[in-house]
């Protein structure tokens, strides 16, 4: 195999869109904290974003490790174990990426004297491992979707909100932006399933897509994404977010079209459907840059 080959390996291993989901609670945290009244340390959100990416990296490397272990990722080529070879050094470095985020999280938190964001970190840490690490392994009796919704959003938004505004209460704002994160998080999620869903069912991983079918699963996500624009309609009338949030997220209707163009044409397709993931991913950043640029105009 030429460089050209190995590199793409390594891309596709490490996802690079795949950590906009890292970014957003960060985004959607600050921004909604700045539309409540609080002042937003943008230097120090930058030091934020580099512990999450780190954290980030220990799920998505060691959750291909504990896959190795089961065989579910058989046919993934693009799997850190292998395309580096290394069970041990894949899990070792997984473990240094959690460690260092974690100290760092530590380090910022400890000096704003409010316990929850380090109690909230540690609760999403402690749910990602339970989606994939074991004994546990939820991800493989379906769960991973509700596990995803609640570590990325509230849980995992707000303590970036208490970052900016620490010991200050949570507002309605703050909650339904943590609704929507975890509902397109989890929506990224769900469509890392369709290609795969052969693969899965023989590992005797009960993905949603194995127990919906892939029919059924196109009609979850377009439902999903449905939802997310009634809720940010609804609350925009309610006055909890602003009236402009449903004009600026109308900006990513264009991405949600071709997301579920693709799903409801190719939903069935393994080979056509494999990029879905990455449309979803794309979708989910653009809608909360959107609610981010609506909460900043709002104030």
């Amino acid at each position: 195999m030429g460089v050209s080959g190995d590199m793409r390996l390594w891309i596709a291993a490490v996802k690079p869109p795949i950590y906009n989901s890292v970014l957003v609670p960060i985004l959607l945290g600050s921004s909604a904290a700045r539309f409540d009244g609080y002042a937003v340390d943008v230097i120090f959100s930058l030091k934020l974003a580099v512990a999450a990416i780190l954290l980030l990296t220990w799920c998505n490397i060691s959750n291909d490790v504990f896959d190795s272990m089961t065989g579910v990722d058989e046919d993934k080529k693009e799997s850190y174990v292998k395309v580096t070879g290394s069970f041990w050094g894949c899990l070792i470095a997984s473990k240094i990426c959690l460690i260092v985020s974690m100290c760092m999280f530590w380090s910022f938190s400890s000096k704003l004297d409010d316990n929850r964001i380090i109690t909230q970190l540690i609760a999403s840490a402690v749910i990602a491992y339970l989606y994939q690490g074991p004994p546990f392994r939820l991800s493989y009796k379906g769960v991973g979707e509700i596990l995803t919704f609640f570590a990325f959003g509230p849980v995992g938004t707000p303590v970036f909100y208490y970052f900016q505004a620490p010991r200050s209460q949570a507002t309605s704002t703050l909650i339904i932006c943590s609704i929507l994160v975890g509902i397109t998080t989890s929506m990224i999620l769900f469509g890392s399933h369709f290609h795969q869903v052969d693969q899965d069912f023989k590992s005797g991983k009960m993905s949603p897509i194995v127990r919906l079918g892939t029919a059924r699963g196109s009609q979850v996500l377009l439902a999903s994404t449905v939802m997310c624009y009634l809720l940010v309609f609804t609350f925009s009338l309610l006055g909890v977010l602003p009236l402009s949030s449903t004009i600026c997220t109308l900006v990513a209707v264009p991405l949600a079209r071709s997301m579920l163009t693709l799903v409801m044409n190719h939903h069935s397709e393994p080979e056509k459907i494999r990029p879905l993931k990455m449309f979803v991913a794309k979708f989910h950043l653009a809608f909360h840059l959107c609610v981010c640029a609506s909460l900043l105009l709002g104030r």
